[in-house]
């Protein structure tokens, strides 16, 4: 993972808490932003390894993490 990663999820991290006071960020859209981020970094690791299956797998999974972001953010709107 990319140092700028790590530090936006620790800043990210640090910004709210659950109400369960886990600590954890409570933001699903942002989450998921850091998730698709996150998989994009593991696709270009994949990448140089020259490993297509795991490089097809972590796109895919990259897709569904936006798909449902953008899900969360039309929900979001359509309730405001």
């Amino acid at each position: 993972m990319s140092n700028a990663l790590k530090a936006d999820y620790s800043s990210r991290e640090n910004q709210e808490s659950m109400p369960d006071g886990s600590g954890l960020y409570d933001d699903k859209a942002a989450r998921l932003e850091y998730i698709k981020q996150m998989l994009d970094e593991m696709v270009k690791i994949a990448d140089a390894t020259r490993s297509p299956t795991l490089v097809y797998l972590l796109r895919m999974s990259a897709l569904e993490a936006e798909d449902c972001r953008r899900v969360h953010q039309f929900k979001t709107e359509i309730m405001a």
